[in-house]
């Protein structure tokens, strides 16, 4: 089989258990159920077939990201690009690559983001993979708008933004789609381009509705009412801002342990303001 099926000493789970179990966490966003096990991560490779290598790294990838720990998840993500390479996955190599360049700007290590955002830029055009050039674009936007380049923001993600509709895979077309056009129209926002920003606002209202996973829509339509709080607010259309803040409110009633406290309070905070003028 693909696995050694033994049992450890003093009665734990043999590893083909243990695999079985970090799978089964990290299908369902169970990211401590991943860690536990991270110990015998080092067991589990020596043991599984080389094929599932990649699928375990990036199972602990993913979890330490999720948890925050951003360095440590993009020490997983590196320890599996040339495994990634060695089986021709350019695709999923390059992701990875936009994955470690997002680990390090989260932590605003730009000096270390920028290079593998190269990276996956380059090896995307090398190969016709939009959705990676697309991902290393607007990772690269996002620091330029953090160390205050607008107009070099701007065109990076303006080119996301064209590449879009050559993306391959359509799930992630949608959810590129969703990140670049939020950033875009933050970008917008920020630079007082206010007629430039409204379409893009109005599509991500459109993503939200069009999104077939429920509690990705629900989470869309969350950030999408947050933005037009902001957007009207800039405006000073107080009448249109208190509108999308109602619907924001009573949306969240409906669902009250959503975790979405910082863009309902960002959004109070830009009443407020819009009220005492």
């Amino acid at each position: 089989g693909r696995l050694k099926l033994y049992a450890q000493a003093g009665g734990a789970p043999r590893l083909s258990t243990i695999v079985g179990m970090v799978r089964k966490a990290s299908g369902t966003g169970d990211w401590a159920g991943v860690l536990k096990w991270e110990s015998r991560l080092g067991e589990i490779l020596e043991t599984v077939s080389g094929e599932l290598h990649p699928e375990m790294l990036d199972a602990f990838a993913v979890a330490h990201f999720k948890e925050k720990h951003f360095e440590k998840s993009a020490i997983f993500y590196e320890k599996s690009l040339p495994i990634l390479g060695k089986m021709e996955r350019y695709r999923d190599q390059g992701s990875n690559m936009c994955q470690i360049g997002q680990c390090f700007s989260n932590i605003n290590d730009t000096p270390r983001a920028v290079p593998w955002f190269n990276k996956a830029r380059a090896l995307g055009a090398q190969h016709g993979f939009f959705s990676v050039e697309c991902g290393a674009c607007l990772g690269l936007g996002r620091v330029e708008k953090m160390e205050g380049r607008m107009p070099g923001a701007e065109e990076l993600m303006q080119h996301a933004f064209s590449v879009l509709g050559f993306v391959e895979v359509e799930g992630e077309r949608e959810q590129l789609e969703c990140s670049v056009t939020r950033d875009l129209a933050e970008l917008l926002l920020e630079t007082e381009r206010y007629e430039e920003a409204g379409p893009l606002i109005q599509r991500l209202f459109e993503l939200a509705e069009a999104d077939e996973d429920k509690e990705a829509g629900f989470y869309r339509k969350v950030g999408a009412l947050g933005f037009a709080v902001r957007f009207h607010s800039r405006r000073r259309d107080v009448q249109q801002a208190s509108k999308e803040m109602r619907a924001l409110e009573g949306l969240l009633k409906r669902f009250p342990g959503a975790g979405c406290e910082d863009i309902l309070q960002r959004a109070r905070t830009c009443i407020r303001e819009l009220a005492s003028g």
